[in-house]
């Protein structure tokens, strides 16, 4: 029962560990899908699939969904509408995402959501 006990919390710690790396990511979108990473790729995703969605530039926002068995996590994009600030921090700005991506374990798309009205 000891061992049992140590080693859940230790398994614990462990996942924690990785699901916090992985939140931590920040994805840093163009606005166009050529930014680099899974930013970029889900604006493209979203602008192919959604075309209708939304008119000018868009930003996203990485969050983890899910730990992969054999290594890796399930990753969501939230995609937001891009303000045009003039004085403001954008960045510090979150609107309600307007729709969503999701990537597999091995970064593969697997879903895209088109969620504005």
């Amino acid at each position: 029962m000891k061992n049992l006990l140590k080693n859940l919390v230790a398994s614990t710690a462990i996942m924690l560990l990785f699901a916090g790396a992985a939140l931590a990511q920040n994805g840093n979108g163009t606005g166009n899908g050529h930014g680099n990473g899974l930013v970029g790729r889900a604006i493209g995703a979203f602008n192919s699939d959604c075309p209708s969605a939304v008119n000018g530039p868009l930003n996203g926002y990485e969050e983890t969904v899910g730990i992969c068995i054999n290594g890796g996590f399930i990753t969501r994009v939230l995609i937001f509408r891009q303000l045009n600030c003039q004085q403001i921090n954008c960045l510090a700005v979150r609107l309600a995402p307007i729709g969503y991506v999701d990537f597999d374990c091995e970064n593969n798309l697997m879903n895209v959501s088109c969620t504005w009205p």
